[in-house]
This record gives structure tokens, sequence and C-alpha cells, in this order.
């Protein structure tokens, strides 16, 4: 039983995991090209993204805010 459980919560923090560092990368990588539009329209989600896996415990809530104050302000400084 232990073991099933254990593979059911890997299966499902690996999920989560990949889905996060997915909308992170993804954002990234628009600011870096220079898709400005685009990336201000995935924001939303990777706030939505972050929000989540930090109120779940899968990252630290410090993280999640630091990751979102650095990504926002690479945004704000291709804007300008």
């Amino acid at each position: 039983k232990a073991l099933r459980q254990t593979e059911t919560r890997h299966a499902r923090n690996l999920k989560q995991k990949e889905a996060y560092k997915a909308v992170v990368k993804l954002v990234r990588k628009l600011v870096s090209t220079g898709n400005i539009k685009e990336a201000q329209a995935n924001l939303p989600k990777l706030y939505k993204t972050l929000d989540k896996v930090a109120k779940n415990g899968f990252i630290k809530k410090n993280k999640a805010a630091r990751l979102k104050s650095r990504i926002t302000k690479s945004l704000t400084k291709k804007t300008v």
C-alpha cells in the first residue's frame, strides 16, 4: 500500500513540477526573444501556477514570490 501511495504522490509531484517549470520557461523565453505582448498575456497564468504550487507546499511561498518578482522585473525592463 505504501508503495502505491508513493507512486501516486511521485506522479502528482512530477506533474506539478513540470507544469510550473514549463510556464516559467515559456515566459522567460518570450521575454528574452522580445515577445512582450505574449509574455504579458501569459503572466496571469504564471502567477496562478506559482501561487497554486506554493499553496500546496510544492515550492516555498518565498520562492514563488521571488520568481514572480524577477520575471516581472525583467519584463518591465524590456518594456521600457
